[in-house]
């Protein structure tokens, strides 16, 4: 009820080998009739836990009619593409993540390609109460912040991390906001929103992201100049176009050494 979204997650397999690289959506009949087709991802990004296990995730934010109230028909439809293989999951299966299984055969070490198949897999139903607001989702919380350093004579630095969307993992958020310290993280976990505000200049910071955030789960990658020698951390978040703003990322830390 209220402002927090199911979750849908669903592991395909065949036997105990997962499938990586598929199509898997959610067909759902909401209670005024529509049909609504919703796409799941296996990217590690917020909801989904861990790239590439075969486990299916996405935030259900498409409530539909006048009230949004009802019961929500939920069925899973998992397709094979061209880019499919099938890989062992050990030791990453999320049990708490309903299974659509092809068929039965021992599991490999290796991946192996996969022949065309579509399944399809009741999910039951979900119930939706009420409403609060016009805009009542925040943007995902960004669970993927990895830094590179591409440059060790200059210091250059690049952030990469998966967008996530305006409502949770759907849409196009506002804007980031990118919060660091140096040689000091106790304060910027404890307190993030009172941390200095990465601001491009100080950086010399190259990316689009900066400014214009990309559409929920594509990869977005920001390029900076660090300033000298030490540790320094960085957490994230998004906000929306109505100032909604998701959690702050783990702490990433970026030890820079003396290049020899």
């Amino acid at each position: 009820a209220g402002n927090i979204p199911s979750i849908f997650s669903v592991a395909v397999k065949r036997g105990e080998l997962a499938l990586v690289g598929g199509n898997v959506a959610a067909k759902i009949i909401a209670p005024n009739g529509d049909m609504l087709t919703w796409k799941l991802t296996d990217n590690g990004a917020d909801p989904d836990y861990r790239a590439d296990d075969g486990i299916y995730s996405s935030y259900f934010t498409g409530y539909v009619g006048t009230s949004k109230r009802g019961v929500y028909n939920v069925e899973f439809q998992a397709t094979w593409t061209k880019n499919s293989t099938l890989v062992d999951p050990a030791p990453y299966r999320d049990t708490s993540a309903l299974y659509i299984s092809e068929s039965e055969r021992e599991p490999i070490a290796a991946p192996e390609s996969v022949s065309p198949f579509q399944r399809l897999i009741s999910g039951g139903m979900t119930m939706y109460d009420d409403f609060q607001n016009k805009d009542g989702y925040a943007p995902s919380r960004i669970t993927d912040f990895r830094a590179v350093i591409s440059n060790h004579t200059d210091l250059a630095l690049t952030l990469s991390w998966t967008a996530p969307g305006d409502d949770y993992d759907q849409g196009t958020a506002k804007r980031y906001d990118i919060r660091w310290a140096r040689n000091d993280a106790d304060s910027l976990r404890r307190n993030p929103e009172n941390a200095t505000v990465l601001y491009p200049f100080e950086f010399r910071v190259q990316g689009t992201a900066i400014i214009s955030p990309a559409s929920a789960g594509e990869k977005e990658l920001l390029h900076l100049m660090l300033l000298n020698n030490a540790t320094y951390y960085f957490v994230i978040r998004a906000m929306d176009d109505v100032g909604l703003s998701g959690e702050f990322s783990p702490v990433l830390a970026v030890a820079v050494l003396p290049y020899v």
